[in-house]
């Protein structure tokens, strides 16, 4: 996490991915769509998890 924020992830972004990867392994529900969109706006995000940023992308286009 450390990482992430020294890479300029804003904090509530880095908030958001972690509960989107909870989400993507199936342990809870998916953040609301404003808060998916929140992360495709931020560039760092995809640096952090390109794959997640993927899977958040594809979801968002249903």
């Amino acid at each position: 996490m450390d990482r992430a924020i020294a890479a300029g992830l804003p904090p509530n972004v880095l908030g958001l991915l972690l509960t989107a990867r909870r989400a993507w392994w199936g342990e809870t529900d998916w953040p609301a769509a404003a808060e998916l969109h929140a992360i495709l706006t931020c560039p760092q995000a995809r640096d952090v998890d390109e794959m997640l940023w993927q899977a958040i992308r594809r979801r968002v286009r249903r």
